[in-house]
């Protein structure tokens, strides 16, 4: 399938922003019993939900976090790896 030049902009568009996030790898173990899988669900019930919303309280900031792989619902990780991106530093006050 061929690309179109919006495809090659949108692309490029995307890598500048990545530039200013900050990484971080995080390596997770976890008992999946409570979890609808690792993946963002809109009930907010996946490991990747709950993950964010704790890391926004420690760092008062915002992240969002990427998982290197998924699991299903009531699935255990023993080594999932995860991404942190965050955007700036930490919110003061």
């Amino acid at each position: 399938m061929a690309r179109n030049s919006s495809d090659s902009v949108a692309a490029k568009e995307f890598l500048r922003s990545l530039r200013s996030l900050q990484a971080y790898r995080i390596d997770l173990r976890y008992v999946g019993s409570g979890f609808q899988g690792w993946q963002s669900q809109p009930n907010g019930q996946g490991v990747q939900d709950f993950l964010e919303r704790a890391l926004n309280i420690i760092l008062r900031h915002p992240v969002m976090v990427v998982g290197a792989a998924r699991t299903d619902s009531g699935v255990h990780a023993e080594h999932q790896v995860g991404v942190e991106l965050a955007r700036g530093g930490p919110r003061r006050g």
